[in-house]
């Protein structure tokens, strides 16, 4: 329906694959999910770096193998957060090394058009940069007391409203807005920064009027009892 909804296909087979790891031994957890993060790292790797697109095109389906050094960033902020730090600094460690690899593979064997240095550093300062906030966001101290604040708070909640506005409708508006005030070039950033507040405001609205309301709705049909008894 819209192309924004690529990551709920994503999302989901790393809901299945950690569903999986778990319940197969949840003692041993840890343990799996650094395994099976390990085997798919290398092994996409090696698919880059051999121009394997099948075993690539197999990984990135089964196993999310682009993604999900992301996702196992997040498992490890969790370990943090739960006072593992011995867990948490392996987990992350090892998602940082495998997203470094995976960039570089990408650099060294260009099987993805337009990918070059730049993009492959943003890449890598991309990840360092998701675990410096969600660890900042665990902590107290000004990053996290902004980071879970009313403003950022409020936006956050609302954020699956703002994620299906930005993709098509976004690219829209900012293409049918143009540069009405013929501003040069570095100052057209004006416009996205416009369209994003007004969509963070639009998210808002949509979240108290529809998506709160519809929620609460389907909640309690779901909850409703089927037979109801006596008294």
């Amino acid at each position: 329906m819209d192309g924004v909804y690529w990551s709920l296909f994503t999302e989901v087979r790393f809901y299945a694959i950690t569903a999986i790891l778990y319940f197969a031994s949840p003692r041993h957890f840890f343990r799996s999910m650094l395994a099976f993060s390990c085997c798919v790292g290398v092994a996409f790797a090696v698919a880059i770096a051999c121009d394997a697109t099948r075993l690539r095109s197999l990984l990135n389906l089964l196993c999310i193998a682009t993604h999900l050094p992301w996702f196992t960033l997040g498992i490890g902020v969790f370990f943090a957060h739960a006072g593992q730090v011995r867990q948490a600094v392996v987990m992350c460690a090892t998602s940082l090394v495998f997203l470094v690899v995976t960039s570089l593979a990408y650099l060294w064997h260009p099987v993805l058009s337009g990918y070059d240095a730049t993009a492959c550093t943003a890449d890598i300062a991309a990840g360092f940069a998701v675990l410096a906030l969600m660890i900042a966001a665990t902590r107290p101290g000004i990053i996290g007391n902004v980071l879970s604040g009313r403003l950022i708070g409020s936006i956050g909640i609302a954020s699956y409203s703002f994620y299906l506005l930005h993709g098509s409708i976004g690219n829209r508006l900012l293409a049918w807005i143009g540069n009405p005030l013929g501003l040069p070039a570095a100052g057209c950033g004006l416009y996205p920064v416009a369209v994003l507040i007004a969509f963070i405001l639009c998210s808002q609205v949509i979240y108290r009027v529809w998506e709160t309301p519809m929620n609460r709705l389907i909640v309690s049909r779901l909850l409703k009892p089927l037979v109801r008894t006596p008294g």
